[in-house]
């Protein structure tokens, strides 16, 4: 689990200084004075992030025609 703070104005605020949808995405900040400083910056306000660690995702399975099943396989 990742925590920090970020800047919110109308949305997160980017690692380049864009604006950004996701917390995920966002610029998070260890240290809460620095963060106070860039929301006074930007005219926003922090917002404590938690981003949980993301699942690998599932192997696939081979997907088979509908004709290569009724064959028995080929």
């Amino acid at each position: 689990m990742i925590k920090g703070k970020a800047v919110k104005v109308t949305r997160y605020i980017g690692p380049e200084g864009t604006l950004v949808r996701k917390p995920s995405e966002a610029q998070l900040f260890s240290d809460e004075s620095l963060a106070d400083v860039a929301a006074e910056v930007a005219n926003g306000w922090v917002v404590d992030v938690l981003i949980p660690n993301r699942k690998p995702p599932a192997p696939s399975k081979p997907v088979k025609s509908n004709q290569s099943w009724m064959r028995g396989g080929c």
